[in-house]
């Protein structure tokens, strides 16, 4: 992971990599290595296309289970239809099992994964 750049967000459970990269296969070494007392709970990241995305870390490296999924109310929406539902402009959707979502921003993208940690 040398090239890929990250920051957590003060709530903790929120990892931001500047890049794609292969985040998952390292991810729960780098919270041991890093002392994270909290579980992070989503990874964003930059798509290739330069959109961003949320994504649910998994329980495990070989889970299909997350930790926490986006909010079921979300899940297969797209687009203005989301953005109303979310309340957060220029989001893309979220995946219908939860497990992944975008937005056309940065800002969007934290803003969808911080307000799905408080949603029960």
């Amino acid at each position: 992971m040398t090239d890929c750049s990250f920051s957590t967000e003060s709530l903790g459970t929120i990892i931001v990599f500047n890049k794609c990269c292969p985040w998952k296969d390292h991810l729960f070494e780098l919270e041991v290595q890093l002392g994270i007392t909290s579980p992070i709970i989503y990874a964003l990241y930059e798509d290739t296309g330069g959109s961003w995305r949320v994504q649910a870390v998994p329980l495990n490296p070989n889970s299909f289970d997350s930790r926490k999924k986006l909010p079921s109310d979300w899940c297969g929406l797209r687009d203005a239809e989301l953005s109303e539902k979310a309340n957060i402009n220029d989001c893309i959707f979220v995946h219908a099992s939860g497990f992944i979502g975008g937005a056309t921003t940065k800002h969007a993208a934290i803003e969808m994964a911080v307000n799905a940690l408080q949603i029960e």
